[in-house]
């Protein structure tokens, strides 16, 4: 086994000089290729060492790890199938700073979510039944089904399939959760949270214009939240932030009515607080099982942010608004931000 690692190792060296000229080219597939046989090569190697009673150090500790661990290190390729979508994209760049291996497929058409994947080397695939190994978790996108070509293989191996939500929901109870939800304002405030509470403690985010960042030992994760075909009810985060109600994604919701049954039952899943727009009648008359602090321009309100000057029509003021509330609110409730 040394002596096939070596060589390996050695055919490695030829695939770099070549990845090199190909670079040169624009060509994209003998990176992927070079990636794939850099982790082939490098679990190889570990697992050696192990056998031999070896114990490798990894030089960035992992504190919370997602997949299969041996000796420190993961075994688990994580798969996104439709990894251009803007969650999915946020998602990836998360799991890839924390150190996980991920890759993932789409349409080969070049889309805007795409531009920070190929920045931290994140190889993309065009969507084949080829792509999914053995050893992988399959993240599928909310947009396809079981019929998919990569979903039926997974399927095949007896590999782990999650839809987006679902992992998604899994994978903040590893943090202090702070879910962002409304029919307006979810990015821009979930933006503005981030880096508000990211300036006091370490802190991950999940942004709905496929930004995501994954900060190591972060307590704290912040993340759009999407009312569309009740997603977000897969989460139980432990603080709500609700922007407003409106009757928006006509094609799945019925009425207005409807979308306020969808918040409802949302606000029944959150563990500690909500913190909800008091202006917006529908919000008013949420019922919960926690504290609901009220944020908003009226002067009943709890936590109304008097330094700033709003107008009822600036959706970005009313964004820092919320984002400011939602720090101050923190502060009352843990002893961890200062």
């Amino acid at each position: 086994m040394i002596n096939y690692l070596l060589h390996l190792t050695k055919q490695l060296e030829l695939e770099k000089k070549a990845k090199i000229l190909y670079d040169m080219k624009g060509t994209n597939r003998v990176e992927q290729a070079f990636r794939q046989n850099c982790r082939t090569i490098s679990r190889s190697w570990h697992i050696l060492l192990i056998i031999n009673g070896v114990h490798a150090v990894r030089s960035t500790p992992r504190k919370k790890h997602l997949g299969l661990m041996i000796g420190g290190f993961t075994l688990t390729t994580y798969h996104f199938t439709g990894i251009k979508g803007s969650g999915m994209s946020a998602l990836a760049q998360i799991l890839d700073d924390l150190n996980e291996d991920v890759q993932g497929s789409d349409i080969e058409e070049t889309i805007f979510t795409q531009k920070p994947l190929e920045k931290k080397h994140i190889p993309l695939l065009p969507f084949a039944a080829g792509n999914i190994k053995e050893g992988q978790h399959v993240i599928m996108s909310a947009a396809y089904g079981e019929t998919h070509e990569e979903i039926k293989r997974a399927r095949e191996l007896g590999l782990k399939v999650d839809v987006y939500p679902q992992f998604l929901g899994e994978f903040i109870s590893r943090f202090t959760s702070v879910a962002i939800t409304g029919s307006h304002g979810k990015t821009s405030t979930t933006g503005l949270l981030s880096h508000v509470l990211g300036s006091i403690c370490p802190t991950s985010y999940l942004i709905g214009d496929g930004t995501g960042k994954g900060t190591q030992d972060s307590s704290y994760f912040v993340f759009e939240a999407c009312e569309y075909r009740r997603h977000f009810l897969n989460y139980s985060p432990d603080y709500c932030v609700m922007t407003n109600i409106d009757f928006d994604h006509p094609d799945y919701f019925t009425s207005v009515d409807d979308v306020v049954s969808a918040f409802q039952s949302m606000a029944k899943q959150v563990n500690k607080a909500i913190i909800a727009c008091g202006d917006d009648e529908y919000l008013q008359k949420l019922q919960a099982n926690v504290p609901i602090v009220f944020y908003g321009l009226v002067r009943i309100m709890i936590f109304k942010q008097r330094q700033l000057r709003v107008e009822t029509k600036e959706r970005h003021s009313l964004c820092l608004s919320v984002a400011t509330c939602m720090v101050n609110f923190l502060s009352l409730v843990t002893e961890t931000i200062t």
